[in-house]
């Protein structure tokens, strides 16, 4: 049998912690970030630990435990308040075309030059030469 003393069992539930209202936020729609303990400010980093590091958001929360927030940008987006701090990730509001389109390149690239080559291979018949 296990013992787990009953501090470090407190201190896991004191630890300050931020939950968000939903899973999966959408670009552009508003949703609750909660915090257990007050803090000063919220700061927001949207791809956080990237080269492409957007955007540094900070959000007063005037002593609430809730504050609302509509995130800018889709992808993974760092919450901190104080000693708290939570990764979540962020989506599309809809399908993103440019994706799609890429897609669609990549595929006729691949298949294109395949269907090409596979042609080519099947409608020369090979020389013969002559000794």
């Amino acid at each position: 049998m296990t013992f787990i003393p009953l501090a470090f069992i407190f201190s896991l539930a004191l630890a300050p912690a931020i939950t968000v209202e939903h899973k999966f936020p959408t670009v552009g729609k508003t949703t609750t970030i909660t915090l257990t303990t007050p803090a000063d400010a919220i700061t927001i980093t949207y791809r956080p630990d990237a080269p492409t590091v957007e955007k540094h958001e900070t959000l007063p929360t005037n002593g609430a435990n809730e504050i609302q927030w509509q995130p800018l940008y889709a992808g993974v987006v760092k919450i901190q308040a104080g000693a708290a701090s939570k990764d979540i990730s962020v989506q599309f509001d809809g399908l993103p075309i440019s994706g799609i389109l890429m897609m669609l390149i990549a595929a006729l690239i691949l298949f294109g030059g395949a269907g090409r080559f596979l042609y080519l291979l099947m409608s020369t018949p090979p020389e013969e030469s002559e000794n």
